[in-house]
């Protein structure tokens, strides 16, 4: 996902996922690791967890999009009190 109409700025740079595991194997994170974060990383890049599902049961709001709420955010900047 790229952020960029609402911060003019881009966030979103896609990594294969041999180069991250090559990344990984040469920072010395151990094979297993390496094994079981590639899977990680393939199952999120996947997309099958893009859209939530629980988060108006968990907020009691319907869910908004990323760049809904850094729109708003942009909108208003000022923190809520006691942040």
């Amino acid at each position: 996902m790229t952020i960029s109409p609402p911060s003019d700025r881009t966030v979103h740079q896609p990594v294969p996922t041999g180069e991250f595991t090559a990344g990984l194997t040469a920072a010395g994170v151990p094979a297993e690791l390496v094994a079981v974060l590639a899977e990680l990383f393939d199952e999120l890049r996947s997309g099958r967890n893009a859209t939530p599902t629980d988060v108006r049961r968990a907020t009691g709001r319907p869910p908004r999009s990323l760049a809904d709420v850094l729109a708003t955010a942009a909108a208003d900047p000022a923190p809520a009190p006691g942040r």
